[in-house]
């Protein structure tokens, strides 16, 4: 069943109930696999929850990912666009400045990954590590620096900001002396000296510099390609936490997971669900359906795996499905208990059924009389 609507959704209500308890943050588990056979109704399932989620009081941001797909798989060539279509399709963009930095200097794009640029990053990411936003807002106010100003909502972006407001008007000395004072224990002269040795960026390419290039990783070793890798899924997963502190709950959706590439495979049993175990990423909720549901028996986190299946409809809900499509029994034409063994009680199946019934019903057009 690849088609959602809404006012035709029946039955589910036990995995709906489910779904929403593994959304409260009492509930300890935070995956859900639902393993079924072909036109069970996973998608039409999976699309219903992503609806729970914008429903949610202030909303829960969530991202749906199907493998079978033509467009999203287009876009799955590697394991950078993965990272990608996670980020897009969460659509909070400032929350991913940090990770669009990354992604800029590891595929070494000159333009938006300049020197300048990563130096100004660098910095920024060791102020992240002993700054929270409501000391580097102070931190600003003591500057006469209007921190509602700077760019960005997020912890990172905001240091960006405000390193490059110094950075432009060739005072950073004087950041380095303030750095020093409100934290002695880091050494920030060597951020400087990097910064000021290169060129200063202009506002437009500050704002460049955070906005993802879209270039690929090419020309590179399987050595440098992991340690690249690693930067990114770094990156990503700190953009995630500070993404989940702000919102407090997060939804990532796979469906048809047999239908993965080797590198999606790869992302979400390697590294997308050990994260898991990290404190900052508690509240991130994972739903997984497809024909087959990858095992995770060796990654240690049974505590937080919920395992279901979809069952055939009963005859009373193909009752409520022919009712809200306005098909009424027949007999002897047909009974929903006949549509209800002919179908075997399988949603795609039944739906087909339904279709041709009110294409049956429907096929006089108006049109062709005289």
């Amino acid at each position: 069943m690849t088609l959602f609507e809404e006012t035709l959704f029946v039955d589910r209500e036990r995995k709906l109930r489910g779904f929403e308890k593994l959304l409260q943050p009492a509930t300890r588990q935070s995956v859900m696999l639902i393993e079924a056979a072909e036109k069970m109704g996973k998608t039409w399932l999976i699309i219903k929850m992503q609806r729970i989620c914008q429903t949610i009081a202030a909303g829960a941001p969530a991202a749906r990912i199907d493998f079978r797909n033509p467009l999203d798989m287009l876009k799955l060539t590697d394991h950078l666009g993965l990272i990608r279509l996670l980020r897009d399709r969460l659509e909070q963009p400032d929350y991913f400045a940090q990770l669009n930095m990354v992604i800029n200097r590891v595929t070494a794009n000159q333009s938006a990954a300049s020197p300048g640029s990563r130096h100004l990053a660098a910095l920024a990411e060791q102020m992240q590590k002993v700054f929270t936003l409501a000391e580097l807002a102070r931190f600003a106010r003591f500057s006469d620096i209007e921190f509602e100003n700077l760019e960005g909502s997020t912890l990172f972006s905001k240091c960006f900001s405000l390193v490059g407001y110094y950075s432009r008007r060739q005072t950073l000395p004087d950041l380095i002396v303030r750095l020093g004072e409100e934290r002695s224990a880091i050494n920030w002269q060597p951020f400087a000296d990097r910064i000021l040795a290169a060129p200063a960026m202009t506002e437009a390419e500050s704002i460049t510099a955070v906005t993802d290039q879209n270039l690929r990783l090419v020309g590179v070793s399987e050595a440098e390609q992991q340690h690249a890798e690693r930067q990114i899924n770094e990156a990503f997963f700190q953009c995630l936490a500070a993404l989940l502190a702000d919102k407090h709950q997060v939804v990532l959706l796979f469906d048809a997971y047999e239908a993965a590439p080797e590198e999606a495979e790869s992302f979400i049993t390697g590294h997308l669900l050990p994260y898991l175990l990290d404190e900052s990423l508690r509240e991130l909720v994972i739903i997984i359906t497809g024909r087959q549901t990858p095992d995770l028996s060796s990654l240690g986190l049974n505590q937080l795996i919920v395992k279901t299946n979809l069952e055939p409809f009963t005859i009373d809900d193909v009752r409520d499905f022919m009712t809200v499509r306005s098909i009424q029994e027949n007999p002897p034409d047909f009974t929903f208990k006949g549509v209800h063994l002919l179908s075997g009680g399988v949603p795609g199946d039944l739906a087909l059924m339904a279709d041709r019934l009110t294409a049956v019903a429907s096929q006089h057009d108006p049109f062709f009389d005289d």
